[in-house]
């Protein structure tokens, strides 16, 4: 099983986001995949009882779990990709988290005030981590001024993006069966390129 979280200290940046869309994109691309949620606030297990109560089920587990809980047997299942939901400012939270995933996503929008919360959690995390911009406009300067901020700071960036969509708004509490998956197709492509690379990586260093 390989483990991804998305962290952030920051809240709104789409963390329980990314998490239900890169495990349907992995879903679709035809690996088994659950959602582990640590947040305090629950907002991944909300969305996954709102879709059962109407009738259209999520297509993957979500399991909830606390600091103390955290562990990928906790989502009862055997699967491919465990996908990890965290909320904000929860430096426990977030340490136990990075510890157990195979690689760390932090998504971000991309004002200064955000950059620098984003900047804050990857310096807070030892294991392999990456940036990945959320909400984006292409054609706004605050898009290219991040992109040259991120790249000055030596951050890893994922090449992958997601724009600033009203659709994605739009899926809370469905079971996501729309055909177009807004960026998120390509970012499980790259994470689970980036982690075949790790493995082989791990595997020859041992």
């Amino acid at each position: 099983m390989r483990t991804v979280a998305f962290l952030n200290s920051k809240g709104g940046v789409g963390k329980t986001t990314s998490s239900f869309m890169t495990a349907e994109a992995a879903r679709r691309a035809g690996y088994s995949t659950a959602v582990l949620d640590v947040d305090p606030q629950g907002s991944a297990s909300d969305w996954a009882e709102q879709a059962i109560e109407a009738g259209t089920p999520l297509r993957f587990t979500v399991q909830d779990a606390n600091q103390r809980t955290m562990h990928p047997k906790s989502a009862r299942a055997n699967v491919d990709y465990l996908f990890i939901d965290t909320g904000p400012n929860d430096p426990a939270i977030i340490v136990e988290a990075a510890k157990l995933a195979d690689l760390v996503v932090i998504p971000t929008r991309s004002s200064p005030a955000d950059l620098d919360r984003a900047f804050q959690t990857y310096d807070s995390i030892s294991g392999a981590t990456a940036l990945m911009l959320w909400d984006i406009d292409p054609r706004r300067q605050l898009y290219r001024q991040a992109q040259q901020i991120i790249a000055a700071q030596d951050r890893v960036l994922l090449a992958s993006e997601i724009p600033s969509r009203e659709d994605v708004n739009k899926l809370w509490f469905t079971d996501l069966s729309v055909e177009n998956l807004y960026g998120y197709e390509a970012v499980f492509e790259e994470l689970h390129a980036v982690l075949n690379v790790l493995e082989m990586e791990t595997s020859h260093d041992s």
